[in-house]
């Protein structure tokens, strides 16, 4: 019975041992932050489970699922063109946060990394590329707009372990009045452009119709040098046989030359 002495003396050391640890679980789409009196681990700690010396060490964690922030109602962003026009942007922004840097993220910008890094970025850049375009360019050429943020606001978050996924703009407000002095604008272009094109195709019209001319002309011409005496007596006795040959006529008499015979047909009975 010794051995169940011994057993029961190693399990009350175990467990003994353990009254001293905690452990956390960290789940799936999270790393862990050890800090071990105060100082930050720069490893992570995958998912799963994990021990630590309460009052020595303490484990936060972190999510690295992708996340959204939403610059809409409260949250728009003003900015001003570079024609000195107020301008309001709706936008949606989806990140991530690199597991590979979460420790560094923590030690920079604490637990609410996102409130204090993506937010005030997103904001910020916005304003700044707000002003390389005028009031005009933002409403007509957004996607220019939106790919000039998407560029900026990528390359800086990436260089403090952020990634974007996405940058959604839902809208760009201008004034009122601006607008529709924008919509009249582009109204009275394509009005232009619509003149252009009639007066091109006109133009060219007037080109095919002289070529028309000149061809016509050209052609009576060619056909007047050869119009002589036995040429056009010839082509009388040819159209004299084509009307004689005619089903549809009974009784043929055609003016004639003195120099030619008088052709009269009357068709046989049948």
């Amino acid at each position: 019975m010794k051995w169940l002495g011994k057993l029961a003396a190693g399990a009350f050391a175990f467990s003994m041992l353990f009254s001293f640890f905690g452990c956390t679980t960290v789940p799936s789409g999270e790393v862990g932050i050890k800090k071990t009196l105060g100082k930050v681990d720069t490893k992570e700690l995958n998912p799963g489970l994990h021990f630590f010396l309460p009052g020595v060490t303490s484990i936060d964690r972190l999510e690295v699922r992708v996340r959204r922030a939403d610059f809409t109602g409260a949250n728009i962003i003003s900015a001003l063109t570079n024609d000195g026009l107020k301008v309001t942007i709706e936008l949606t922004v989806l990140y991530q946060l690199k597991d590979t840097q979460a420790a560094e993220v923590y030690v920079k910008y604490g637990k609410v990394w996102d409130e204090r890094l993506v937010v005030p970025l997103v904001r910020s850049i916005a304003r700044d590329v707000g002003t390389l375009f005028d009031a005009s360019a933002i409403y007509q050429k957004r996607g220019e707009f939106q790919r000039a943020l998407d560029e900026r606001v990528r390359d800086k978050v990436a260089q403090e372990g952020v990634e974007v996924r996405e940058i959604l703009i839902r809208d760009i407000a201008l004034p009122e009045n601006v607008v529709k002095s924008i919509e009249a604008k582009i109204q009275s272009m394509q009005e232009a452009e619509r003149m252009r094109y009639v007066l091109q195709k006109e133009s060219q019209e007037a080109e095919r119709k002289q070529l028309e001319a000149k061809g016509i002309a050209a052609s009576q011409e060619i056909i007047g040098g050869s119009l002589n005496p036995r040429y056009l007596q010839w082509k009388y006795i040819d159209a004299l046989h084509a009307l004689i040959d005619s089903p549809n006529n009974t009784v043929l008499i055609m003016p004639f030359s003195k120099d030619l015979v008088p052709m009269i047909q009357i068709p046989s009975e049948k």
